[in-house]
């Protein structure tokens, strides 16, 4: 499997981490990404949404960062389209 090109949302992510908002390194992060192997997820805003309320939901009430919900939102699409792991995943999260 390659990482396939993606579409871009019309918003602004909520998220302010060290990503590309606006994917003007699309192209070379597509071709990084093939090159290597890995995997990318592009997570909208919805998506980090849906993060943030599973986190809560299953942790007693931690509330996480937009930032930390988008290593657990690529954990769930990459669930979702069935990737499997030959080991733990972790997700890097945050309170608030």
């Amino acid at each position: 499997d390659t990482f396939e090109a993606f579409s871009i949302p019309d918003e602004r992510s909520v998220a302010d981490a060290i990503v590309d908002q606006t994917a003007y390194r699309k192209d070379n992060l597509v071709k990084l990404v093939n090159k290597t192997g890995g995997r990318g997820w592009l997570a909208t805003n919805e998506n980090i949404e849906t993060a943030r309320d599973l986190v809560l939901d299953h942790t007693g009430g931690l509330e996480i960062s937009t930032n930390s919900a988008l290593s657990v939102a690529g954990a769930i699409q990459a669930a979702y389209l069935g990737y499997e792991t030959n080991g733990a995943v972790v997700c890097m999260i945050c309170g608030e």
